[in-house]
């Protein structure tokens, strides 16, 4: 009896190890598309999942409007942690599947619970963009293409915010002009 007792626990065990435990009910994040969740107490995780496409490819993680405070961890496929942060992360990943844990940081008896909105911005493969924001466009994968002498209007809603624009010549010798005009806050540029 008693083996059999061990025996079942030793395939709990390991059934429970074997489907990652604390990766269960992860919701899959769509790049470019916001999530905006609460943790309802200071033992509460929430655990989102993605995929990316191009090896190289860039990621922006933006985590904000938090209640609370708030950090995630973003984990690769082997559950190995790349990183922590409790506002964004920009990087270039390998193509594969990875997890981001949000969880509240250090709340005490001063908080019960924390909102907080999540972008994930990947390369998918998908290059369709909102006409009026050109978002999703926050990875180089992502760029929204400029047509030349053709003005664009956008916004960064944060100081986390970056945009990605791409342009493409005809010419080997030729000038380029990049004028930004009717600026809100300081915003700079890198070609």
């Amino acid at each position: 009896m008693s083996k059999k007792i061990t025996a079942l626990l030793l395939f709990f065990t390991l059934l429970i190890t074997a489907t990652g435990a604390t990766y269960d009910n992860e919701t899959y994040i769509i790049s470019g598309i916001k999530e905006t969740n609460t943790l309802t107490s200071s033992k509460d995780k929430h655990w989102y999942k993605f995929e990316t496409t191009v090896d190289n490819g860039d990621i922006y993680i933006y985590l904000s409007n938090t209640t609370a405070p708030v950090r995630f961890n973003v984990y690769d496929s082997n559950k190995k942690q790349i990183v922590w942060g409790n506002s964004s992360y920009f990087n270039s990943l390998t193509k594969g599947t990875y997890y981001i844990e949000v969880y509240p940081s250090s709340w005490g008896n001063s908080h019960s619970s924390g909102s907080y909105d999540l972008l994930a911005t990947y390369s998918d493969g998908n290059s369709s963009h909102n006409p009026a924001t050109h978002e999703p466009n926050d990875t180089r994968e992502n760029a929204f293409t400029l047509t030349s002498g053709k003005n664009i209007t956008s916004s960064l809603p944060s100081s986390f915010d970056r945009d990605f624009y791409k342009i493409t010549t005809t010419a080997d010798n030729g000038d380029v002009y990049i004028y930004l005009s009717n600026t809100t806050a300081p915003v700079r540029f890198n070609v």
